[in-house]
C-alpha cells in the first residue's frame, strides 16, 4: 500500500486532469489541434500551406498556425504512451518491447520525484522482461539504477551482486552487440542502390567474421547473433561459396526459428531468402522449393522481404523451366497494391522479368491460358529501367541481351548488327573479370552468330569452344546474390540456335 499511496500522491501532485493528450479533448471545444490532426488523418492536409488555409483561411499568419502545429506535435508525443498494447496486430515480442521501454521511462521519472520504493518495484518488475527479451540497452539501464540502490539506499548484499554481476555481464554483451552492428554497417554501406558486382574488401569482411565468430564462443545474444550471421552469410556470398551460404544461414534458421519469444520473423525472412538465391545459383533446386514454401507461409503479404522471396522464386522457376509459373508471379508481383510504392531497386527489376516472360511467349516456350493482343514494346521497356543502366556488371548485362534476343525474334537484323558492336564494346570495357565470365563468353557466343551471317550450322560450328567454356564454367555471383543470369545463359543459346535457320538471315 505504501507504493500505491506514494505513486496516488504524486500523479495527483502532477495533476493528470490537465495531461495534454490527443483525443481528450473537452467536449464542444473546437479544438485547432483537433481539427487539424483529423485533416491529417482523413487526407484533407498533406502540406503546410493546405494546413494553414485549412485551419485559417487563405490568409492565414504563419506564426498562429507554427503553434498549432507545435502544440499538436506535444500531444501526438504525449498520447503515445496511452496507445492500446493489447492490439490483436501486436506480436508477443513487440507488446513486450514498448511495455518495457515505457516502464522503464516510469521508473526513472520516479525515481526522479523521489518516488524510490515505486521506481525500484517497478524497474525489478521490468528488468526481468527486459532479460527475457534481451533488450540489452534496457539490462544496463535498470541493473545500474538497482544496484546502486541495493548498495546505498536499501543495502542487501545478495541483489547488489546480483546486479553488479548482471551489469558487467551486459556491459561486454553490449559493447559487442555495438562492435557488430558496425561491423554490418560497414559492410552494407558498401553496397551499390543497383546490383552491381562490386569488388568488396573480401579480406576486411573475412576478419569481421572471424572476430565476431569468437565473440558468440562467449557472449551469445539475439542481436549479436543476427549481425554474425549476415556478416557470415555475406562473406561467403562475396566468395562465390554458396554451399556454405546455405550452411550458415541453416545454422542461423535453426537458432531463430527456436526463439519464439523474440522478433524472429524478419531474420528468419532474411536467411531464408539468402539460401533461395544461393539454391538457384548452386543449382539446388529441391531446397530451393522447400525453403520458399516455409518462408512464403509467415510473411506479411507486400512486404519487402515479400517481394524478395518471390524474386528469388521466379528466378528458381525461370531455372527450371516452370515459364507459366514465373508468369503468374511476375504479375502477383506488379499487380500487388504496394508494387507502386516500391523503391526503384525493388521495382524495376521486376520489368526485366515481366520481360523475358514476353520473350518466351513471342517463342512459344511459354503458352498463356489467354492470350493478349498488345505486343512487349521494347523501347518502351528500356525506357522503364534507367536504375539497372548504372549497373555494368549486374541485372544490366541482362537488359541488353533481352534487347538483342527480343531483335533476334522479330527479324531485325540491321538493328541486332548495330546493338552487338556496341555489346562488344561493353564487353571489352566492364565483363573483363573472373565473376562476369559467362557473362563476356555468351556476348562472344552472339558476335560469332552475327558474324556467321545467322546461319545456324555456321553459328554452333564457330561458337562449338566458347560454347563448351560456358557449360564449364559455373555460375558466379560475387557481391549481392539477388543478381543471377534470369535464364541460364545455355538455355539461351539453345533458344537462339531454335530462331536460326540453315541460311543467311
Amino acid at each position: 500500500m505504501e507504493k500505491l499511496i506514494e505513486l496516488s500522491k504524486l500523479v495527483s501532485k502532477e495533476k493528470t486532469k490537465r495531461v495534454n493528450i490527443i483525443g481528450q479533448e473537452k467536449k464542444g471545444n473546437s479544438s485547432l489541434t483537433r481539427k487539424l490532426y483529423d485533416g491529417i488523418i482523413r487526407g484533407i492536409i498533406t502540406n503546410d500551406k493546405e494546413a494553414g488555409e485549412f485551419l485559417y483561411g487563405p490568409n492565414f499568419d504563419q506564426n498562429t498556425y507554427v503553434r498549432t502545429k507545435y502544440r499538436l506535435e506535444e500531444k501526438l508525443i504525449n498520447s503515445l504512451f496511452f496507445i492500446n498494447l493489447n492490439e490483436p496486430h501486436f506480436t508477443d515480442f513487440q507488446k513486450n518491447y514498448y511495455k518495457c521501454h515505457k516502464d522503464a521511462a516510469a521508473v526513472k521519472f520516479l525515481i526522479g520525484k523521489s518516488a524510490r520504493e515505486a521506481g525500484v518495484a517497478l524497474a525489478e518488475k521490468t528488468i526481468r522482461l527486459a532479460i527475457k527479451y534481451e533488450f540489452t540497452e534496457l539490462i544496463l539501464d535498470l541493473g545500474r539504477i538497482l544496484k546502486k540502490h541495493f548498495r546505498i539506499f536499501n543495502p542487501h548484499k545478495e541483489k547488489a551482486n546480483f546486479y553488479i554481476n548482471l551489469v558487467g555481464y551486459h556491459k561486454k554483451v553490449l559493447d559487442y552487440e555495438l562492435l557488430a552492428e558496425d561491423f554490418r554497417e560497414e559492410i552494407s554501406s558498401q553496397f551499390s542502390p543497383s546490383r552491381a558486382n562490386q569488388a568488396f574488401q573480401r579480406d576486411k569482411v573475412s576478419k569481421y567474421e572471424i572476430i565476431l565468430r569468437d565473440r558468440i564462443k562467449e557472449f551469445s545474444s539475439y542481436k549479436l547473433l543476427l549481425n554474425y550471421y549476415q556478416i557470415a552469410s555475406f562473406k561467403y556470398r562475396i566468395t562465390n561459396n554458396h554451399e556454405e551460404v546455405i550452411r550458415v544461414c541453416q545454422e542461423a534458421l535453426h537458432y531463430f526459428e527456436k526463439v519464439t519469444n523474440k522478433n524472429s520473423i524478419g531474420p528468419i525472412a532474411v536467411f531464408s531468402i539468402d539460401i533461395l538465391f544461393s539454391c538457384v545459383i548452386s543449382r539446388n533446386y529441391d531446397l530451393g522449393n522447400q525453403i520458399f514454401k516455409k518462408v512464403n507461409q509467415i510473411l506479411p503479404e507486400g512486404s519487402i522481404n515479400w517481394f524478395s522471396s518471390l524474386e528469388g522464386y521466379i528466378l528458381l522457376c525461370f531455372h527450371t523451366k516452370k515459364y507459366l509459373e514465373t508468369y503468374e508471379i511476375q504479375k502477383l508481383a506488379t499487380n500487388h497494391k504496394k508494387y507502386p510504392v516500391l523503391p526503384k531497386q525493388y521495382s524495376e527489376i521486376w520489368k526485366v522479368y515481366n520481360a523475358y516472360c514476353h520473350f518466351l511467349i513471342e517463342n512459344n516456350k511459354l503458352t498463356l491460358p489467354e492470350k493478349s493482343n498488345r505486343p512487349f514494346r521494347i523501347g518502351k521497356f528500356l525506357n522503364e529501367v534507367p536504375q539497372f543502366s548504372k549497373d555494368k556488371k549486374g541485372i544490366n548485362i541482362s537488359i541488353l541481351i533481352i534487347h538483342v534476343l527480343f531483335l533476334l525474334q522479330r527479324k531485325k537484323r540491321d538493328a541486332i548488327v548495330e546493338r552487338i558492336e556496341a555489346l562488344k564494346q561493353y564487353s571489352y570495357r566492364y565483363l573483363i573479370k573472373d565473376e562476369t565470365l559467362r557473362s563476356n563468353c555468351f556476348i562472344k557466343m552472339l558476335a560469332k552468330m552475327v558474324k556467321a551471317n545467322f546461319h545456324k550450322n555456321a553459328t554452333i560450328r564457330t561458337t562449338k569452344r566458347l560454347h563448351q567454356r560456358l557449360r564449364e564454367t559455373p555460375s558466379a555471383t560475387k557481391g549481392q546474390s539477388q543478381y543471377l543470369e534470369i535464364v541460364p545463359y545455355e538455355e539461351l543459346w539453345d533458344i537462339i540456335l531454335g530462331i536460326l535457320v540453315n541460311r543467311a538471315m
